[in-house]
């Protein structure tokens, strides 16, 4: 369902967690605090394993 451009979704945490890892930045996830956690944890992984670097 989608509320003023906020979507509403009804399925397990691991559907949602890898439907929106793929977004990266453009998407955020509000609740539950859980998930969002979770794929707080899947960047910061991800930027310690490329190091806190800009360049390419």
């Amino acid at each position: 369902m989608i509320d003023n451009n906020l979507y509403y979704f009804e399925c397990l945490h691991m559907q949602l967690f890898q439907y929106f890892v793929r977004f990266g930045k453009d998407a955020f996830v509000i609740s539950p605090e859980q998930l969002r956690d979770r794929i707080k944890r899947f960047y910061i992984g991800g930027l310690k394993s490329y190091g806190k670097t800009d360049k390419p």
